[in-house]
């Protein structure tokens, strides 16, 4: 589901998705995003098939959980508060800065009601119902 906030002064409108963006990291740190309704299997076996074969160690049981762990995330769509950037940002494994100007005023989508926005000096409202998927 989405919720729309819309900045009160100049009618700026950012959608935010409450699921964020869930991906699969390959062994070369490209991250794979899937999407509703993509299935989830699909991806992770497309990215499993081009990574080299995995030996487990000795610390490791014989569940899938190290792998998930390390090479699964959500990076949900984070707002610049300075110059107005989306940005996929994963907040357990990225720096929380905007990949445009490299600021630290960075707030998830999700989170955006009564903050000042960065296209005027207004402040987005508390956000209506948008699209269900």
């Amino acid at each position: 589901m989405s919720t729309i906030y819309t900045c009160g002064k100049c009618g700026f409108k950012v959608e935010a998705w409450d699921d964020g963006n869930p991906y699969v990291q390959d062994s070369k740190g490209e991250r794979h995003y899937y999407f509703h309704p993509t299935n989830q299997m699909d991806i992770m076996e497309e990215v499993l098939a081009k990574m080299p074969p995995h030996i487990p160690s000795s610390e490791e049981s014989g569940e899938s959980e190290p792998f998930f762990g390390i090479h699964t995330g959500n990076a949900p769509d984070h707002l610049c508060l300075n110059c107005g950037k989306i940005s996929l940002i994963d907040p357990e494994m990225d720096k929380m800065i905007c990949k445009k100007c490299k600021s630290d005023k960075v707030t998830e989508l999700t989170s955006l009601a009564g903050k000042k926005c960065p296209k005027c000096a207004g402040h987005f409202d508390q956000g209506s119902e948008g699209a269900i998927s």
